[in-house]
C-alpha cells in the first residue's frame, strides 16, 4: 500500500508542477503582452522607433541651399548642383563623409527633371546626371522657372 501511495504522490506532484509551470507561463505571457502594449502607446518609444526605421533625407534646392535636414546631412560632406555654360542643370554631385555601398535616391520635388542612374564619380562621390532635354518647353517671356527642389535619401 505504501508503494501505491508513493506512486500516486509522485504522479500528483508531477501534475502539480506542470500546472504551476503552465500557470506561470500564461501569467508571464499576459504580463509581456501588457508591457508591449504599454510600450506601443508610449509616444517617446514610438518617436524613437520611427527615427530608427525612417531613412534619413535632406531637401535642398538648385542653388545648393539646404532647406531641411532629416538626418541625412550627417552622412554628407557636400551636395553640389552642377550647371553647364548656359546655366542649365547638368548633374548633382554627392560627396559622402565615408564610403556608401548604395547610391542615394534623388527626387525632384517640384519640377519635371529626369535623372540618369547614379554613378560613381571620383573617389567615393556619387554623380547623378540630369537629362538636359527634360522639362524643355516654350514659355512666354514673363514666365519665370521655379527654383528646383530636390529630396536626397540616404540608404544606410
Amino acid at each position: 500500500m505504501d508503494r501505491k501511495m508513493d506512486t500516486w504522490t509522485i504522479v500528483i506532484g508531477i501534475f502539480t508542477i506542470i500546472g504551476v509551470v503552465v500557470t506561470i507561463a500564461l501569467l508571464m505571457k499576459g504580463s509581456i503582452d501588457k508591457k508591449i502594449e504599454e510600450k506601443i502607446r508610449d509616444p517617446n518609444f514610438v518617436k524613437q522607433l520611427a527615427d530608427e526605421v525612417r531613412l534619413p533625407f535632406v531637401i535642398f534646392d538648385e542653388n545648393n541651399k539646404i532647406l531641411a535636414d532629416y538626418g541625412a546631412y550627417q552622412y554628407l560632406n557636400r551636395i553640389d548642383v552642377l550647371r553647364n555654360e548656359k546655366k542649365q542643370l547638368t548633374a548633382i554631385r554627392i560627396t559622402p563623409k565615408q564610403f556608401m555601398n548604395g547610391a542615394p535616391i534623388i527626387e525632384n520635388i517640384n519640377g519635371n527633371l529626369y535623372f540618369y542612374e547614379p554613378e560613381r564619380a571620383d573617389g567615393i562621390d556619387w554623380l547623378i546626371k540630369i537629362d538636359s532635354n527634360a522639362g524643355a518647353f516654350l514659355a512666354d517671356e514673363s514666365y519665370k522657372e521655379p527654383i528646383n527642389k530636390f529630396k536626397l535619401t540616404i540608404i544606410r
